[in-house]
């Protein structure tokens, strides 16, 4: 995942631990935006997460205090950077931010090998409209921040090539790429043909991505079963911490041979050499979830599911949320 993926979802979940105060003025709309509508055509890999939802689950709602309230210096002046401009930009995250969508363009490389992909993050709720590049421009530094003119959109640019714009229902909008700017201003049912599951946490990805991924090097343990697939789906279910995938393949005996390959590295990982080390280097709980993973095959799928601890799940928000509230 490249640093503009690492901030964006970091931001995402780091905007729900902020306490800025709401202000006054006329919010975008009278019914929530979805973020999830502002995906554009063309994403090889896309994801929505339900912030609401997500921040009333067990997983995250005991761990928002303790990030709220923890220690450390370098902590602390992070929320407070992040909790000023979100009152300059009169954003309450915890009543305003509803949903986020992530999508990723151009996965595949060029004809010279290249992999130029192009990232958009948005991030929707009941948002005041212009408040965002006003807040931009009040606390950069001078020439931090360019104005740049698109067709039906007025973004600012930042030192360094990343993009920040409101869309006309007051969705907020990120991105490395004029182009998907313009292609995600308007909103519309565009993401139906994505097919996103209903989980807090939803995420598909085509071949191209899966194809990046298996050719990241020779000893790739999935790299064949990757470079088959033709689609993963997975879901998570933050309030009961269960997380699904599904490996959609050419055909039903390619997913006959996933499931068995799957199947068998699963095995390896809790019984084979090094289980009891591998156990003590992963997160409390994850190496148990292992062993109640289940994994079938329907027609030309693949399927797993498993239940990830609490604990674990805490961890990843954790560290996540401080990768977006020190890198805003």
């Amino acid at each position: 995942m490249s640093a503009f993926s690492r901030g964006a979802v970091g931001l995402c979940l780091a905007l729900v631990w902020a306490g800025a105060q709401p202000g006054c003025s006329r919010k975008a709309s009278g019914r929530d935006a979805t973020a999830s509508a502002h995906l554009p055509a063309g994403c090889d890999l896309v994801a929505r997460v339900d912030l609401k939802t997500l921040l009333e689950s067990d997983a995250v709602k005991g761990h928002v205090t303790e990030l709220k309230t923890g220690q450390g210096a370098e902590a602390s002046k992070g929320r407070a950077a992040l909790t000023d401009f979100l009152r300059a930009a009169q954003i309450d995250p915890a009543k305003d931010l509803r949903e986020a969508a992530i999508c990723l363009r151009r996965v595949a490389a060029d004809s010279e090998g290249a992999r130029p992909v192009r990232q958009l993050i948005a991030l929707s709720g009941q948002l005041h409209q212009h408040k965002l590049l006003e807040a931009l421009a009040a606390r950069a530094p001078a020439g931090q921040y360019e104005p740049v003119h698109l067709p039906g959109i007025e973004a600012v640019r930042r030192k360094g090539g990343r993009l920040f714009a409101q869309a006309s229902d007051g969705t907020i909008l990120i991105t490395d790429d004029k182009d998907l700017l313009v292609d995600a201003r308007d909103p519309g049912n565009r993401y139906v043909a994505y097919a996103l599951g209903a989980g807090e946490v939803s995420l598909t990805a085509n071949h191209a991505v899966l194809s990046s991924l298996a050719g990241n090097g020779p000893q790739h343990p999935f790299a064949t079963l990757l470079g088959q697939a033709d689609r993963i789906d997975i879901q998570m279910q933050a309030r009961d911490s269960v997380l699904r995938a599904t490996l959609q393949m050419a055909s039903p005996q390619q997913a006959v041979q996933s499931e068995r390959r799957l199947t068998d590295f699963l095995a390896m990982l809790r019984e084979g050499p090094g289980h009891d080390r591998l156990a003590q280097l992963m997160p409390a709980g994850v190496f148990e979830a292992l062993g109640a993973t289940k994994i079938s095959q329907a027609e030309n799928k693949t399927l797993v599911q498993t239940q990830l601890p609490k604990a674990a799940l805490e961890e990843l928000f954790h560290r996540v949320a401080m990768i977006g509230a020190l890198g805003t």
